[in-house]
């Protein structure tokens, strides 16, 4: 889990963290590791 990643869900707006979340790790799943 990334800070940035928590950081550019929660400024975008808490209506879908959670959404957003799956699509950037599916989209970058190498940055995670």
């Amino acid at each position: 889990m990334s800070d940035l990643g928590s950081d550019a869900d929660a400024s975008r707006g808490p209506t879908e963290p959670a959404v957003k979340r799956e699509r950037i790790e599916l989209s970058h799943p190498l940055q995670e590791m």
